[in-house]
């Protein structure tokens, strides 16, 4: 459906931003899409409405980093770019016995140095080049059973040589996963919902949704600390459940939030589910107005 709506870059270039988000739905992190279309508005009023060529002309573009403009100016065009990514990192860092930890700038100098040496700087060949690397790292170079007897280049390959292709690449430690518990508030009137659009700098920027609030936030700030009782914030509507006042806590926060005058009827349900480092538990409430509640319900 989103390409049909936007089959030329100057459809999506014209197109409103909420239908672009609306379009876009199921189809990846937000973020990609207003990328996408402030891409296609470059490439519509700095371009001309063609997708450019150049390397630096292709890296410009928002959301477009190295490792995108290479595979497009080397696939497209068959460009001399070369290509950086989870596959061809392991491959390097085993063919040259790579030491350093991968994503840091020394770690990444060498290999972008490395990869590049790998093209031909005229004539061509640059596409199937990348295009064998990523495949011997996908197919061959695997990472936790590489399969060195049957790799075309293991006799150029340091790791194999010293034994250490099971330990490299060396990896950045994860970033440990953190826990976050939302209040979501359906609130209804004559058959219509209650709906807002997320601010700047809000949790889904600029998408519609049932209000919520953070109660892991609201915890850390009523008393003061990141902890309660010496328990997590983020594990402490646990606590709040007992004491029976998770209810009233979203209900204060929604209404001073809205300036509205709602009360909670129930809790409806708890989903939950994972945004990148935050894994959400999003406790969904029912509330209704006020019987003395005057003020008109708008679109935001």
């Amino acid at each position: 459906r989103f390409l049909h709506t936007f089959p030329t870059v100057s459809d999506l270039a014209a197109a409103d931003e909420q239908e672009v988000l609306t379009l876009w739905s199921g189809l990846g992190y937000y973020r990609r899409a207003r990328q996408l279309h402030a891409a296609a508005k470059m490439v519509v009023q700095e371009f001309g409405g063609t997708f450019p060529t150049q390397f630096d002309d292709v890296l410009s573009l928002p959301g477009v980093g190295r490792y995108t403009a290479g595979a497009i100016t080397s696939f497209a065009y068959d460009m001399p770019s070369p290509i950086l990514e989870a596959n061809t990192i392991r491959l390097f860092s085993r063919l040259m016995g790579l030491e350093l930890e991968s994503t840091t700038s020394a770690a990444q100098k060498e290999l972008w140095a490395f990869a590049e040496s790998l093209l031909p700087r005229r004539g061509g060949g640059a596409a199937a080049i990348n295009q064998a690397v990523m495949e011997l790292g996908s197919l061959v170079c695997k990472p936790a059973q590489p399969e060195c007897s049957s790799c075309s280049v293991s006799k150029f390959c340091v790791a194999y040589r010293q034994g250490t292709q099971l330990r490299l690449p060396v990896l950045k430690k994860k970033v440990p996963t953190e826990a976050r518990v939302h209040g979501l508030v359906v609130v209804a009137r004559q058959g219509k919902y209650l709906m807002r659009r997320n601010g700047d700098g809000k949790w889904w920027q600029g998408l519609w949704d049932f209000p919520r609030v953070d109660i892991t936030e609201l915890l850390a700030v009523s008393v003061g600390t990141r902890s309660i009782n010496g328990r997590p914030a983020a594990n402490a509507s646990k606590l709040l459940e007992t004491e029976s006042q998770e209810s009233s806590l979203v209900e204060a926060a929604l209404n001073s939030d809205l300036d509205l005058e709602c009360k909670i009827t129930q809790r409806l349900l708890v989903l939950r589910h994972a945004v990148t480092r935050y894994k959400i538990s999003l406790h969904c409430f029912e509330a209704s107005l006020s019987a003395g509640q005057s003020k008109p319900l708008g679109a935001d």
